[in-house]
């Protein structure tokens, strides 16, 4: 298992990070709507304690920069995650089938 390095950003960095976004969001503002998707396979309590701390990727969820989907490890079930309505089960999304339609592109 790989263990991440937990280090606070500075303000600077920070300040760094946003000013990269805003000019990738005025070069890609032609192809939009493009966003991207991040699937997080991890208790959904756990991803929004984690979002609650950091409020820089809660600004990027809420202005949808970033779709956000988590895959529940104890159902194998998919839920989107949205700012205003929490999360969402995806309708007919589970691990099993993710699997099977794995090994039927093989």
């Amino acid at each position: 298992m790989t263990t991440l390095n937990q280090q606070a950003f500075t303000d600077a960095q920070r300040m760094e990070l946003c000013s990269y976004v805003q000019l990738a969001r005025e070069v890609i503002a032609q192809y939009w709507p493009m966003r991207l998707l991040a699937v997080i396979e991890s208790p959904r309590e756990r991803i929004r304690a984690i979002i609650n701390r950091q409020r820089l990727l809660e600004q990027i969820l809420d202005r949808g920069w970033v779709t956000l989907v988590a895959l529940e490890p104890q159902d194998g079930a998919f839920y989107q995650y949205d700012c205003l309505n929490g999360w969402t089960l995806i309708q007919g999304g589970s691990h099993d089938q993710l699997n099977t339609a794995s090994h039927e592109r093989n």
